[in-house]
């Protein structure tokens, strides 16, 4: 597994699949790793899920306050990263939830 630290996320490739960037290195248990964006209302439930779950994570606005608030709060979306050593079951529990909702 490689980690790129300006994208955040971890491959299985010898370069960054997003920003193409070639030095990527081994992720620790300190990484934090970029895990999915979703929009605010799913991003809402991902959020207690997690806390449920007792993954830690942290989440970024992609728009921001001032904007979301100018074009409405529901274009918001959220971008959601996980310490390394939880991004495996992180990826489970969102291949489940979000499956079964794409399904409906």
């Amino acid at each position: 597994m490689r980690y790129c630290d300006s994208c955040r996320i971890v491959t299985d490739r010898v370069e960054c699949p997003v920003c193409g960037k070639g030095d990527l290195t081994e992720p620790d248990e300190q990484t934090v790793c970029f895990l999915i964006e979703k929009e605010m209302l799913w991003g809402e439930m991902l959020a207690e899920i997690l806390r449920k779950n007792k993954i830690p994570f942290w989440h970024d606005t992609v728009l921001g306050a001032g904007i979301a608030l100018k074009i409405g709060p529901s274009f918001e979306r959220y971008r959601f990263y996980v310490p390394f050593p939880y991004l495996e079951q992180s990826r489970l529990l969102v291949e489940q939830v979000f499956q079964s909702t794409e399904e409906a």
